[in-house]
């Protein structure tokens, strides 16, 4: 990056955060059921989903379920998955930290859909997204992860030349849902 479009107003949301927050200040006449998965769904006049807690019957339907929605039935040839994978850095030292300099929390997002995703986190850490593979059965081999984690690095050694010692604490992928 060049330069990036400062916006004021806008918020970083933790998304397992936010479900966490969600969760725990639903109405009284909501249940939650976790670690249910559902088994089948049957349409008609209403939709019945069947799980291994019981079933629930309702006339709306919203699915939330991505690169899953295929296995339920929902979207066949119409959503595929991909594998979408990020690093993480130790938590920066006080002289890292110096090094840096600028705002202790942002995030940097690309224009371009498949560009790096840069984030300073608010516990100091620096997160690198990028790469993605398709995968048609949620999983890759372990060479090529490997492989996607030096990607990372060579894109955090670009961007932050004062910071070579600064290693990765971790490393992994997700599956997001793609149509055209």
């Amino acid at each position: 990056y060049r330069a990036g479009l400062h916006v004021g107003s806008a918020a970083i949301v933790q998304p397992a955060a936010l479900v966490r927050g969600l969760a725990s200040h639903l109405p009284p006449n909501v249940e939650l059921l976790e670690e249910s998965p559902v088994l089948a769904v049957q349409s008609g006049a209403a939709t019945e989903l069947q799980s291994t807690e019981g079933s629930v019957r309702t006339s709306r339907l919203l699915l939330t379920t991505n690169a899953f929605t295929p296995a339920l039935g929902f979207l066949r040839r119409r959503i595929f998955p991909l594998l979408v994978f990020a690093s993480l850095t130790r938590p920066l030292t006080q002289g890292d930290q110096d090094a840096l300099g600028g705002d202790r929390e942002w995030g940097l997002v690309p224009e371009e859909s498949m560009g790096s995703t840069v984030r300073r986190t608010q516990d100091q850490r620096i997160l690198i997204r990028n790469s993605l593979r398709y995968a048609p059965r949620f999983r890759i081999a372990e060479r090529v992860r490997r492989g996607i984690r030096r990607i990372h690095r060579r894109s955090f050694l670009a961007r932050f030349h004062g910071l070579e010692r600064v290693e990765f604490d971790y490393s992994w992928g997700g599956v997001v849902g793609i149509t055209s």
